[in-house]
């Protein structure tokens, strides 16, 4: 069966801080906190202070937070005509099925997935 992945926890930076700090190698790490050795290593490049060329576990984690937000925060149907087409449709009762079908055959070289256009409809910003 198949691991499920989990966000790293404050707890789990910090202990990964420490073996850091004691100069444990990344597989090391990662058996320690039973996660997969490149978890270990993206977090320890991606999270680490670029000024005190460290990591930092507290830090690490805000930067984890703000880039979830972020994520979550991203405009949906960015391209003005898709946008247009795909609310028009939505407004004559098509599905985001349908409109993602059809989107290719009305107008050629524009595409969206219907998971996209679920995503726009769902967002809190939508009008």
């Amino acid at each position: 069966m198949q691991k499920q992945y989990n966000h790293l926890s404050l707890v789990e930076r910090e202990r990964i801080a420490e073996m850091l700090w004691e100069r444990k190698t990344i597989d090391y790490i990662a058996t320690a906190l039973d996660r997969d050795r490149s978890t270990i290593s993206r977090e320890s490049r991606r999270n680490a202070s670029p000024l005190y060329q460290c990591y930092m576990p507290s830090r690490a984690q805000k930067r984890a937070l703000d880039r979830r937000k972020q994520a979550s925060q991203r405009a949906r149907l960015k391209n003005n005509q898709i946008r247009s087409y795909v609310v028009t449709k939505l407004k004559e009762n098509w599905s985001p099925e349908i409109v993602a079908g059809r989107i290719r055959l009305d107008c050629p070289g524009l595409s969206i997935s219907h998971e996209a256009i679920y995503q726009y409809i769902y967002h809190p910003n939508y009008t």
